[in-house]
């Protein structure tokens, strides 16, 4: 499963919300990826994360795989929306 979120955070997918999303994503079994600026990078992972440079008002991709594909999709992205 795959969604698409804009990131609204005035200072982007910077180091706090992105160690919110990771230890979120680490608690599902599905695989979690990230798709921003033409990389992919493993959600569980902080520094594959920051790596990707995701700025404010960028649209990037979560994508999830797995048993529990749906809920991780859903909670995921709702944590990248609250900003």
């Amino acid at each position: 499963m795959e969604k698409s979120i804009t990131i609204l955070d005035e200072k982007g997918l910077h180091a706090r919300p992105a160690t919110v999303f990771v230890k979120a994503a680490s608690t599902f079994k599905s695989t979690v990826m990230v798709e921003a600026n033409g990389k992919t990078a493993d959600g569980k992972s902080l520094l594959n994360l920051l790596a990707l440079g995701v700025k404010h008002g960028q649209e990037i991709k979560v994508i999830t795989k797995g048993e529990d594909e749906e809920v991780a999709l859903n909670q995921l992205c709702d944590i990248l929306r609250n900003k």
